[in-house]
């Protein structure tokens, strides 16, 4: 395969950070310019005690409510207009429930590990390791973790 020119990493298509550097220049400027307001943000998810509000509106001609009336000693029960004075298409409320939001675990966890910095965690599977001391000394370590001190 014929050596392409602009890719000094050998044959093929160029690499990803090298076709869209300047895409990748772009967004990371942009981001840098909100960073107080991503951390901001960030923090008011992290604390909670904010309300999520939900609300369920309809066209007011649509809503009917019961009305109850005596007719000769009878009860007699008929659907009225709930909003008579209402134009058909004006919209009502006519449900809303208010839920307050517990802390994000999430982002407290993130926000923790930005200054801390992340716990450490063994990795298990496949290791590519270049350097043969490197790989002994990880074989050694996994031996002694399967069969102890039997010394």
């Amino acid at each position: 395969m014929p050596f392409k020119p602009g890719n000094p990493g050998g044959p093929g298509r160029p690499r990803k950070h090298e076709k869209y550097d300047a895409q990748i220049a772009a967004t990371e400027d942009r981001i840098a310019d909100r960073l107080p307001e991503r951390v901001e943000r960030l923090e008011f998810l992290a604390n909670g005690g904010y309300q999520h509000i939900d609300e369920e509106w309809q066209p007011a001609a649509l809503i009917f409510v019961e009305d109850v009336t005596l007719v000769e000693g009878k009860r007699v029960v008929s659907k009225v207009r709930a909003f008579p004075d209402a134009k058909p298409d004006d919209m009502v409320l006519v449900k809303r429930t208010i839920r307050v939001a517990a802390p994000d675990r999430l982002a407290n966890m993130y926000l923790i590990d930005r200054i801390l910095g992340k716990p450490t965690q063994s990795v298990e599977g496949e290791v590519n390791v270049t350097d043969p001391e490197q790989l002994i000394a990880r074989f050694e370590a996994s031996v002694d973790r399967i069969y102890g001190d039997e010394e």
